[in-house]
């Protein structure tokens, strides 16, 4: 039987903290918000037992404005793939105005 290997993607998470803004990069198979806001909470000190056991988004959220978090987004960091593999994909788009 052959096992296939899951190769972690890269993400960014952005947080705002106390008014300063701050950009995390994580190496994860999936993402989603509960999965970013158990990062920040981490990357603030809590205990990961904690967070395990938590599974509301709601309650997440209200951890994070303890911890002076505004705002927390996430998205897919497509910047950080090497120019070599950019430019092979940037050759096969089609302009408008090759059209």
């Amino acid at each position: 039987m052959t096992q296939m290997l899951a190769i972690a993607k890269p993400f960014e998470i952005h947080v705002v903290r106390e008014g300063k803004k701050k950009v995390m990069r994580v190496g994860v198979l999936t993402m989603s918000d509960i999965c970013a806001l158990k990062a920040v909470l981490m990357e603030c000190g809590m205990c990961f037992g904690t967070l395990s056991t938590i599974h509301d988004r709601k309650t997440l959220i209200a951890l994070t404005s303890s911890y002076g978090i505004k705002n927390v987004r996430w998205n897919k960091a497509i910047h950080t793939i090497p120019f070599v593999v950019r430019m092979e994909r940037a050759k096969k788009r089609i302009d408008i105005y090759q059209i």
